[in-house]
């Protein structure tokens, strides 16, 4: 970016904002530095932004920008001009339509800030070129412009198309769900919630439901130790606050004194009635807690989301989302969209995470929801991203159907 100005304080404020935007202000090179010396009149000093002084002439701001259309060590240029006191500033308008041509043949885009004169953009020609009133409100437009040329120049991935899923009996799964709930919308339970993923290769931690402590005893030992125990309800969405949650059980005295905490904890607080009985799962002692999902969203439909995940994901609120359908660009994009993506990809001497099955996993969601026109929420939280090659796991998962 080269900005050119009458105004020493417009041109800082103008440098200070290509900062804050990422935008690059070169020094000039040695023959463009001599030719804007030689467009001016006066002794001046050739920085960049560059001062031409309020005394400076409409045709040495032609000449300057000249120089500034030709100078290959650019690739846009700003002009400021503020009310000169000598000058008519309606020259220099003239001035900067003249040059288009210049800027059009090189390809270059050229905007200008007239501060304090309001008029300027209404004046025959001025949609030629675009006009600002302040100098922090061009730069955001050129910035904004250049990000999406930025996008457009991204390759469009492609949406893939897993031939393993079984939609079929995703589709009776949902029927029948549908068909017995009396509540919409509602929250499969969840058994269906891992059948359904399952159906579309989504990989959930080995689970078993249970309705009695015995069956979780019998149900964890062929599971294999260690394991968690987890409250199983349809109206109890966070576990870990009425004490849901027992983990890293060793034995089968364990698992049904964890049972029967649960069931207490809950009839104590007069919840007892919306227990169902519990989920045992193995327990996943290492990896990274990451956080999926969809959404609804009225104007955009289904939005896919990836974060960190665990119990502080809705503290951290560290999460990206695009939107539905999702391509394999998209899907690796989404991981590197979060704050604490070093976490995956090794973070002082941590190994690096799969996150090729991370995004595979995405893209099936992605699929899920495209089948299934009943989902209006998924969350799987945590999803435990193991070490590259081992993949990954849903610990918990919650679909919502309408």
């Amino acid at each position: 970016m080269a900005i050119l100005t009458n105004g020493g304080g417009p041109g800082i404020i103008a440098a200070d904002a290509c900062a804050n935007h990422g935008l690059v202000l070169p020094q000039f090179s040695q023959e463009t530095a001599e030719q804007l010396k030689s467009a001016s009149s006066r002794d001046i000093r050739i920085n960049n932004p560059l001062d031409l002084t309020a005394s400076a002439s409409e045709g040495e701001f032609g000449e300057a920008l000249h120089v500034l259309a030709r100078d290959q060590g650019n690739d846009a240029v700003m002009v400021i001009s503020i009310p000169p006191v000598r000058i008519d500033p309606r020259k220099i308008r003239k001035v900067i339509q003249r040059v288009i041509p210049s800027f059009r043949e090189q390809g270059k885009p050229l905007i200008a800030c007239f501060v304090g004169q309001p008029e300027a953009g209404s004046e025959p020609g001025a949609a030629d070129v675009p006009i600002f009133t302040f100098p922090e409100e061009a730069v955001s437009a050129l910035a904004h412009a250049m990000e999406y040329g930025n996008w457009l120049k991204k390759p469009e991935g492609k949406i893939i198309k897993f031939p393993s899923i079984e939609r079929d009996k995703a589709r009776k799964l949902v029927e029948r769900a549908m068909a017995r709930s009396c509540q919409k919308p509602f929250w499969l339970s969840t058994m269906q919630a891992c059948e359904l993923l399952d159906c579309y290769g989504i990989r959930m931690i080995d689970t078993a439901f249970c309705s009695t402590a015995e069956e979780a005893v019998r149900q964890a030992a062929q599971i294999g130790f260690p394991v968690a125990v987890k409250l199983a309800s349809d109206t109890i969405a966070h576990k870990t606050e009425v004490g849901g949650i027992a983990l890293g059980l060793e034995t089968k005295k364990d698992v049904k004194q964890a049972f029967e905490d649960i069931r207490g904890k809950l009839y104590r607080d007069k919840r007892g009635q919306q227990m169902e009985g519990v989920v045992v799962q193995r327990m996943v002692t290492s990896g990274v807690e990451t956080i999926a999902g969809i959404s609804e969203d009225p104007t955009f439909g289904p939005l896919i989301m990836f974060g960190v995940g665990g119990i502080y994901a809705e503290l951290l609120r560290d999460f990206a989302v695009r939107l539905h359908p999702l391509t394999d660009v998209q899907a690796r994009e989404l991981l590197n969209s979060v704050r604490m993506s070093a976490l995956l990809t090794g973070w002082r001497g941590t190994p690096a995470c799969d996150t090729g099955a991370l995004e595979e996993m995405l893209l099936r969601l992605s699929s899920l929801v495209e089948d299934m026109k009943e989902i209006t929420e998924v969350d799987l939280n945590p999803v435990m991203a193991m070490p590259e090659g081992e993949g990954y796991w849903v610990v918990d998962a919650k679909i919502r159907l309408k």
